[in-house]
């Protein structure tokens, strides 16, 4: 079992779904939703990603 933790709108469930392979269906909701981030946001979401997937490696 798995414990997938950040902080809201990180980018948990994306990175699940991207995972699941199912990510095409995840943009088209997402582009529906408008929802804009900042570079810093961005930035901090690759980083928790980066971390993240350096501990399954």
């Amino acid at each position: 079992m798995t414990l997938l933790l950040g902080h809201p709108s990180s980018g948990k469930s994306t990175l699940l779904t991207t995972l699941a392979g199912k990510l095409d269906s995840c943009l088209k909701w997402a582009a529906k939703t408008r929802k804009r981030y900042t570079h810093e946001q961005l930035d901090e979401v690759n980083i928790e990603v980066a971390d993240y997937l350096q501990t399954l490696l």
